[in-house]
């Protein structure tokens, strides 16, 4: 696939990335809008590796964390054509796929894409939710995906590695064996390089993937029956040696806390390993030097969402930046949890400091903390003073700057039946105006030098209002690249003379943005 990139990259570290140096060089999914998200990226061997997750609205229509029943009555209809049953989710072509883009030669290649497996008779019953609800999944087809999508990417050499390799983790679906770790030298020969589970373990995906200290980290996240962002294994594993496997775990599960229903993300700086987690009190913060034994010495360093509370519900992104570590808050499914009735609310940011290991607030409205009123240091107030950025979704520091994406969940507006929302979002939706949501529909993109000023790179998607978050940020010798979360195709809902019917959308399906 050539795509038109004839700039020559001007690196400008005073000035950080502007919206004009930024080049569309992917859109449309690669071609096919069931590829949502370009969930995992990574820069290797000279080249920029896309991994994919399909049909992600479809999903969420049947997403037990997402409280489905309650989301549905607030539409006036789904807005991306999907089957009517979850059983029909598997009539879909979900498997997964990786693909890869060359400079210079312009081009992107599909390098991989998952097989197709066996359903595991023993997961086509009943399944529980963490909505206490019980459902039935079961499907009729001979055949399934392996992996519906790749979460993680992370270049490492092993122990028996001869080499550097690209390793890769899956999202495996509900009837599927498990969640897999892939590994490539050369990136066209895939291998698995772990058993199902990784080590057997019962979820299904496996989310962050990074190297600490001459080790490879990881953490399952995800469980059947719908649960995307939750696991019964609260735990980070390591591994020395992961293309033998030699997984280890380095901690107790939950850090000791049953609150912590998953380790959510890793982050690492020069000294420390950092996991956040996933809790409905606020998340914690928790960082070790690592070690040679299975259980490091972990310390918390944030607890309570940082004295925020439930609004502060994920640890969804950390980076290291000019000797402080900032932390990306989100609340599951867009910024409202309806199956734990947290939200809705924005995000916030936070940056710990390396050495005293307390923290302040960079980005969100002022809130008391043990009888303190807390200012954000950058004067902007939750979700960069736009309440619908659920997610400050991915960080990454490049050429002396610190970026920032964001989810936002304004992207559903024309589908929502504002008299049927939650008193709070309805008071939002009125107060804002429809309108005005609809005028500045779209992720954000915003940059920091210093990590307390902040400027906006750009607003509204770059120019797509289907684009509605920055999955991922890559930083590369070639230019920052952005991956997009976009799952309205291949066909959404218009209203037309009065009737819906469902349409082609060209602009649906991820696209990936590289600045000049």
């Amino acid at each position: 696939m050539k795509v038109n990139n004839k700039k020559k990259y001007n690196p400008s570290p005073q000035k950080g990335c502007q919206r004009k140096q930024f080049e569309k060089i992917s859109k449309n999914g690669f071609g096919d809008g069931n590829n949502s998200y370009a969930h995992s990226s990574a820069w290797f061997n000279g080249a920029l590796y896309v991994g994919t997750t399909r049909c992600n609205m479809c999903m969420l229509k049947f997403s037990v964390s997402h409280n489905s029943q309650t989301a549905l009555e607030e539409m006036k209809i789904w807005p991306v054509e999907c089957p009517d049953t979850i059983e029909g989710i598997y009539e879909l072509d979900r498997r997964a796929q990786i693909w890869r883009y060359r400079p210079e030669l312009n081009e992107w290649k599909m390098v991989y894409r998952s097989p197709l497996v066996s359903p595991v008779e023993k997961y086509m019953e009943t399944l529980k939710g963490n909505d206490g609800k019980e459902r039935k999944v079961s499907t009729k087809k001979d055949l399934v995906p392996r992996d519906i999508g790749y979460r993680g990417m992370c270049v490492f050499k092993g122990k028996s590695d001869k080499v550097e390799a690209l390793y890769i983790a899956s999202w495996a679906p509900s009837l599927a064996p498990g969640p897999l770790i892939l590994r490539t030298e050369d990136g066209e020969n895939f291998d698995i390089v772990s058993e199902y589970g990784v080590i057997g373990l019962p979820v299904t995906s496996i989310r962050s993937l990074i190297k600490f200290k001459g080790k490879l980290y990881m953490s399952p996240t995800g469980s059947r029956g719908g649960n995307a962002n939750t696991s019964d294994i609260q735990v980070v594993y390591a591994s020395d040696d992961p293309a033998k496997g030699n997984w280890k775990q380095t901690m107790i599960s939950g850090f000791g806390d049953i609150k912590n229903e998953s380790i959510f993300s890793l982050g690492v700086s020069k000294d420390w390993l950092y996991a956040g987690t996933f809790n409905c009190n606020g998340y914690q913060i928790w960082r070790t030097k690592g070690g040679k034994y299975a259980e490091h010495d972990w310390e918390c360093v944030v607890k309570d969402g940082a004295g925020r509370g439930s609004t502060n519900q994920i640890a969804l992104s950390i980076c290291y930046f000019k000797n402080n570590l900032y932390v990306g808050s989100g609340i599951q499914n867009g910024g409202y949890d309806r199956a734990n009735m947290i939200g809705p609310a924005a995000s916030t940011l936070i940056r710990i400091n390396e050495e005293t290991g307390k923290n302040e607030l960079v980005v969100g409205t002022p809130y008391k903390r043990n009888g303190d009123v807390i200012m954000p240091i950058s004067g902007l107030s939750d979700g960069f003073g736009n309440k619908f950025n659920g997610y400050f979704w991915r960080m990454t520091s490049h050429e002396g700057w610190l970026y920032l994406g964001t989810y936002d969940a304004s992207c559903l507006v024309d589908w929502i039946e504002v008299d049927k929302l939650s008193k709070l979002n309805a008071e939002l939706f009125n107060h804002i105006g429809l309108d005005m949501i609809k005028k500045n529909r779209g992720f954000e993109l915003w940059r920091s030098y210093d990590g307390e000023n902040w400027i906006p790179v750009d607003r509204k998607g770059f120019g797509c209002i289907f684009n509605n978050g920055i999955r991922n940020l890559v930083s590369t010798p070639k230019g920052l690249f952005v991956g997009t979360a976009n799952p309205f195709g291949p066909k959404i809902a218009k209203e037309i003379n009065g009737n819906w019917e469902y349409i082609d959308n060209p602009e649906g399906g991820l696209e990936v943005w590289m600045s000049q």
